[in-house]
């Protein structure tokens, strides 16, 4: 992208030509990006280095049903100015692996996306050299992963943790509150009122809600240190058909992988 004269110009819109008038209209106008720009402002100061978006969900670009491959994952560019039109367009959207398997990867993922996770850390910490069409200089350039965006299902592949079942839940983990529906053999997942403030009156009606008033508090949220630490010391055997008993270290068994992006520094 830095190779063409009006791209590389844009791509640099941010730190020149940005409204700053508190309206979020664009990630440049998020939390999320002014916090990389004050942990890392060795990163931040320099407007070319890019921040990047991972959308995760499986996708189909030939509308082929009967492929024998699935596309994972697609990478997208956040320093893109909005007004012109190029963050969807092909040439700035990366295709960053091609699964050839006749079923879907599920918790083995993290295995094909280990090459990724390699080339985003050599971007982060090292760089690579890049010719500006625009300064026409060469410079070397960082990325950071900003965000990844996915649907539930992957969302419960890529973090390693069950998405279905009794505990269902990433955040609440063990205490995941669910009820059993016996005629649709499903499980349904109704707790949410202990998340209202403590004396709202939702909290004690019976007869709108499943018969009971909920007092009890949310439970705190697991964070991803959190997460990490109880599973680093943890082996988890590859492969759908392996068995749990080949695995004495796994105590939870609503974990199934340990997140794969744990190996970036970030």
């Amino acid at each position: 992208m830095f190779k063409k004269f009006e791209h590389a110009k844009n791509l640099c819109w941010h730190a020149n030509d940005k409204k700053v008038d508190g309206v979020l209209r664009h990630p440049t106008d998020t939390p999320s990006w002014r916090l990389v720009d004050h942990l890392w402002p060795d990163f931040g100061f320099k407007p070319r280095n890019l921040c990047l978006g991972l959308s995760t969900d499986d996708i189909n670009p030939y509308e082929d049903l009967s492929t024998k491959y699935s596309c994972w994952p697609l990478c997208g560019c956040y320093n893109i100015q909005p007004s012109i039109g190029l963050c969807m367009r092909r040439k700035c959207l990366m295709f960053t692996m091609l699964i050839l398997e006749p079923k879907q990867p599920g918790y083995d993922i993290n295995v094909y996306l280990a090459p990724l996770i390699d080339d985003l850390k050599l971007r982060w910490e090292e760089g690579v050299q890049c010719f500006n069409a625009h300064k026409e200089e060469f410079f070397t350039l960082r990325v950071v992963l900003l965000w990844i965006i996915n649907d539930f299902p992957t969302y419960g592949n890529l973090s390693g943790c069950s998405m279905k079942g009794y505990k269902a839940c990433l955040i609440c983990g063990k205490e995941t509150s669910f009820i059993r529906l016996p005629h649709a053999k499903k499980n349904a997942y109704m707790g949410h009122r202990k998340y209202l403030p403590r004396y709202h009156p939702y909290r004690r009606q019976k007869k709108a809600f499943d018969g009971n008033q909920k007092h009890e508090r949310p439970p705190l949220p697991l964070s991803g240190e959190a997460v990490y630490n109880r599973l680093k010391d943890k082996t988890f055997p590859c492969g759908k058909k392996s068995s749990r008993r080949l695995n004495e270290n796994i105590s939870n068994d609503y974990w199934k992988r340990i997140y794969a992006f744990y190996k970036s520094v970030y």
